[in-house]
């Protein structure tokens, strides 16, 4: 601790101490210092709540801090063991408790209770409410003009491989000047808006509307799913190209998808917005960079660094928009240095397990920043991500390499990890030569064709899926029967129309300052779920999509069903993961043979997790800034239908504009990565049903729904057990780390395993001041700097083909792995004398 931030906690306590042993207590409060880097800005009024609070009072909180976060992996350890030894040894005692303990005691329970009990909220929010506008109309204008720029420029880039996105820290960067550009230009006068009045220029650009601004293209961030997935799979030429899909269609399909997400999230305020132990580590970064643009830092030095966040944002931002150029373009080879594959370039095996196309087992894999940083290493934490590497070892090293080299279910013959369906010749599925009236199975083609094959990446993503949807739904109960409990009395009380207390926690100090700010009524989400249920089903009667409107509503309730324990997940991990899949076997088993219901019902699936997770994190984010939940709730409103159409005309334009759209060749690298996975699932799951692919091709798969659910039980068992020892083992997140595979690989988390363990581990336990001023500033910095770059390289020298051919830029692309042997070196075994593997045609299964 710096030598004038020990002169203010000496004075303070002696505030506390009346002037007795100073020496003793600052050691007292150095040894949660190390844990809780209260800062010199905030430490005079957290003392000031030392010294007005009685020892009764920080017992009582800390015996509910105790009850509340038991078993909470986001709850420093060493407050915890400190608040768990007091309330052990003095509980009903409190005449015995030491001078000593007794302050330790009221410092955390004012920390907690006017603060945060963790480190990583304190580091990018601050304990008080300056009660300045947040939506005022240069806020909305900012908002909304840079989030239909980057949905079009997204939307746009989505299909590429790999994509460019204008990230979200970008989008901040960009709305800072924007908003200050507005402060100097607008006239001091008053507008009126549906009767509320409000200032053009109410003064300066302040953190308030810079975080409104952001939230508001947050919402919008990448574009409509089912605009860039169905109606691309829909409507282009490479896949199914449907006349009848038109833009009315598009509309009612998007929109719907889009807005019951939105409508889904009010049943999950309680646990997800408003719950001390829903941290969200994912959006601190957003919230730190916001602080960085907007606030003046504080001058004094801060582990020997006296650099402010701003200026060490732009030199990191620089170094890094100049270092993407080198494995973007200069030197590719350190995009993919697959080097293991350069000792032995023909060798299957070598390639397969550590080529990026493959497995990516390689210690050393990329030394491209955006690889490495893909996995989010700066903001989740530690725990998330060591639970999940472990998944991705196991996984790719046991369970993806036992299946390929048994040939397990013809493996062998296919590339070992890629999403696409093949043929029984190895050949992408064209799914054409087994279709009639343009969404039904022909069986008489499909027996002379192919039935459809996985690789053995995507045998054991699937299997994954089926493990972990029973798995995480039983283990959330276990682990937090209470809580879920009282959030789903809580959403049938919604209903009934009964007052819901969403910000009942009142010992979490955002909640009780956000209390002045009115709630958003249930009843508007209510009513948005309403009017997208309507176009949807509007959309599956009057379009011939061979969809039942009870499909719709069965998605619904299995939605309903998993969105409180992925969303008690995400909240507290930073991992979650979608129904698509879930529903793609639901809806391939009961409406069997089409192709539409299950691309649709798929959207609906994924959309109502993803979109309900990615508004409550915005509303998060507006929580930890004191925005009112009524402004928040409308500038999403709003983003989101700005963000329905802009995706829709992009991807239209794109359908009919860009020659080669989603083929394999296509020069400018739109391959369409996303949509061949969209496109495959609804052959397997949708035309041919999984009656095919789970009762004959791959028997196995549907013993991971057994499995997912015996399995919670006996590890329950054992981590109650060994609370101690498996206090950080979190076997979702395990689970987690097998769907990390096809396509992509072990590559995209390896190297950012080792940054996770150098900011998120070490320097947060050794270096906190450090950590807390300029980890999240060094996640935005890179997320921007690449995202700067990568179209500034793509428009100047990528797209015009201007290549340099040298060494660094080949010696990867003359390997398996690299392409440079085709598509049979990916297969570790020749076709069979007869032409193919797998059922003879005429007895395929069907």
């Amino acid at each position: 601790m710096e030598s004038k931030e020990k002169d203010v906690f000496v004075r303070s306590c002696s505030v506390v101490s009346n002037g007795d042993n100073l020496d003793g207590i600052f050691q007292a409060i150095h040894e949660i210092g190390e844990d809780h880097n209260i800062s010199t800005d905030d430490v005079e009024r957290i003392v000031d709540k030392v010294r007005d609070m009685p020892i009764e009072r920080a017992m009582e909180i800390l015996g509910r801090v105790i009850e509340a976060h038991d078993g909470d992996v986001n709850f420093p350890v060493n407050s915890w063991n400190n608040i768990k030894s007091i309330v052990d040894n003095y509980s009903g005692k409190l005449a015995t408790i030491p001078p000593e303990k007794a302050l330790i005691a009221k410092m955390e329970a004012a920390l907690i209770y006017y603060y945060s009990p963790y480190s990583e909220v304190r580091a990018v929010t601050v304990p008080t409410d300056d009660e300045t506008v947040a939506d005022t109309p240069r806020a909305y204008f900012v908002g909304l003009l840079w989030a239909m720029i980057s949905t079009a420029l997204n939307t746009f880039f989505y299909p590429r491989r790999p994509a460019i996105a204008i990230s979200v820290s970008v989008l901040q960067m960009l709305a800072y000047p924007s908003g200050w550009l507005l402060s100097m230009v607008l006239p001091d006068r008053c507008i009126n808006i549906c009767g509320r009045s409000y200032k053009l220029n109410p003064g300066p650009w302040c953190t308030k509307e810079q975080m409104f601004a952001t939230i508001i293209f947050t919402a919008a961030d990448g574009g409509a799913y089912a605009a860039i997935n169905n109606v691309m799979v829909h409507n282009s030429s490479y896949y199914y190209g449907s006349d009848w899909a038109t833009f009315g269609y598009q509309v009612l399909l998007v929109l719907s998808t889009q807005f019951m997400g939105f409508g889904f999230t009010g049943m999950i305020r309680r646990i997800a917005i408003y719950s001390t132990r829903a941290m969200w580590p994912t959006v601190l970064s957003t919230i730190a960079l916001n602080r960085t643009l907007t606030v003046k830092d504080s001058p004094e030095p801060i582990n020997g660094w006296t650099i402010s966040r701003y200026k060490y944002f732009f030199i990191i931002f620089l170094a890094c928009f100049v270092y993407f150029w080198f494995p973007s373009y200069l030197f590719e080879a350190m995009h993919n240095f697959n080097w293991m594959c350069w000792i032995k370039p023909d060798n299957n095996a070598v390639n397969s397990i550590t080529g990026l196309r493959g497995i990516g087992l390689n210690p050393l894999s990329t030394l491209d920043l955006h690889l490495i940083t893909f996995s989010n290493p700066l903001s989740t934490p530690f725990f998330s991500q060591l639970n999940r590497y472990a998944g991705i070892l196991l996984d790719g090293g046991l369970v993806i390499p036992l299946f390929y080299w048994l040939n397990h279910a013809y493996t062998g013959y296919l590339r070992i990890n890629e999403n696409i369906i093949y043929t029984n010749k190895g050949e992408d599925y064209d799914v054409k030569r087994v279709m009639k009236n343009g969404d039904s199975l022909d069986k008489a083609k499909y027996q002379k064709y192919s039935p459809p094959f996985f690789s053995a990446g995507t045998l054991a993503t699937y299997g994954a899926y089926f493990v972990l949807y029973p798995f995480s739904v039983i283990e959330t109960i276990l682990y937090n029967y209470k809580l879920v409990k009282i959030e789903f009395i809580d959403v049938w009380n919604g209903i009934k129309g009964q007052k819901r207390a969403n910000r009942i926690d009142q010992d979490d100090p955002h909640s009780r300052m956000m209390l002045k700010y009115l709630e958003v009524p249930d009843w508007w989400f209510l009513i948005i779920l309403a009017i997208s249920l309507t176009l949807m089903v509007l959309c599956v009667e009057i379009y011939p999509t061979n969809t039942p409107v009870w499909s719709i509503l069965l998605v619904m309730i299995l939605s309903a069903i998993f969105l409180i324990p992925i969303s008690i997940l995400y909240s507290t991990t930073g991992f979650s993961f979608d129904l698509g899949v879930l529903v793609e076997i639901v809806i391939g088993y009961t409406v069997r043979g089409s192709s539409v219901a299950l691309m649709i019902s798929k959207a609906l699936g994924h959309n109502i997790t993803t979109q309900a997770l990615n508004y409550a994190s915005a509303q998060k984010m507006g929580h930890y800034s004191k925005i009112p939940p009524i402004a928040v709730f409308k500038g999403q409103l709003i983003a989101t239908l700005f963000q329905v159409f802009i995706s829709l005309g992009i991807v239209n334009w794109q359908i009919s504009n860009i020659e080669g759209l989603c083929t394999p060749s296509q020069p400018s690298r739109f391959n369409c990565p996303n949509s061949n996975t969209f496109f495959a699932s609804s052959i397997a799951w949708g035309l041919i049903g999984p009656n095919v692919i789970l009762g004959h091709l791959y028997p196995l798969l549907k013993y991971g729904f057994l499995l997912g659910t015996l399995l919670p039980f006996p590890l329950y068992f054992l981590r109650k057990h060994y609370k101690r020892l498996l206090k950080h083992f979190q076997p979702t997140l395990v689970l987690g780390g097998f769907l990390c595979f096809a396509p992509i690989s072990a590559v995209h988390y390896t190297e950012g395993l080792y940054v996770g363990f150098i900011f998120m581990y070490y320097l947060r336990r050794r270096y906190l001041n450090w950590w807390e001023k300029y980890n999240y500033v060094t996640a935005t910095a890179v997320s921007a700097a690449f995202s700067f770059s990568a179209p500034v390289i793509f428009f100047s020298v990528q797209y015009i083909r201007q290549p340099l051919n040298w060494w660094g830029n080949t010696v990867f692309s003359k390997t398996i792995d690299g392409g440079g042997f085709g598509p049979e070196g990916f297969r570790r075994l020749s076709l069979p004398q007869k032409g193919y593997f797998g059922p003879d045609p005429g007895n395929y299964p069907s």
